[in-house]
């Protein structure tokens, strides 16, 4: 008896929809964890910051701009911490990264001044004046940056509106941007 010549395309083609459904399972699992798993380490990076000692703060912080964008996002929230050592050392280690950037081609540094204005604006909400103040010195940098024709900067703009929003009147930007300089 001779084999049915379409069987083995239809076996083919179910093994390959095996293989391609498997994929997608574990592409979507590794996803669930990463959401999962993302917000607790930063948490968990969040406390460990909070219990260095001062001196030991900057050289904390300053290999977290190397590590993408857990490492800006953790940046965004110590500078708006608090604790006035922590944010002031963000705040020179994010002074260094926009100094960085700013020889960069706006294109390459696009996502990641995205990432650090909408990360801003999420914790400008649950920040003390003298953190939005330092806030509002970032945005302002973020929004003085130098447009290239046809780069988006659309929500680094809007961002950049909620920090401002924030920002106290009492003059404490005019001290967190002399501290920035």
């Amino acid at each position: 008896m001779r084999p049915n010549p379409s069987a083995e395309p239809r076996r083919a083609n179910r093994h390959l929809m095996l293989v391609v459904l498997s994929a997608a399972l574990l592409l979507a699992g590794g996803a669930l964890v990463y959401r999962w798993h993302t917000p607790r380490l930063m948490n968990q990076w969040q406390d460990e910051l909070a219990a260095q000692p001062d001196k030991q703060l900057l050289d904390q912080l300053r290999p977290l701009a190397e590590q993408g964008d857990r490492g800006l996002m953790l940046l965004a929230r110590a500078l708006c911490s608090s604790r006035q050592v922590l944010a002031e050392a963000a705040g020179e280690v994010l002074d260094e990264e926009l100094h960085r950037w700013a020889a960069l081609p706006s294109t390459e540094t696009l996502e990641r001044r995205v990432l650090l204005a909408e990360t801003l604006a999420d914790e400008i909400d649950h920040a003390d004046d003298d953190a939005r103040a330092r806030g509002a010195v970032i945005a302002e940098r973020l929004l003085r940056w130098p447009a290239e024709a046809g780069v988006p900067t659309t929500r680094i703009t809007l961002a950049c509106e909620r920090i401002l929003e924030h920002r106290p009147e009492d003059g404490r930007i005019s001290k967190a941007r002399d501290q920035d300089e």
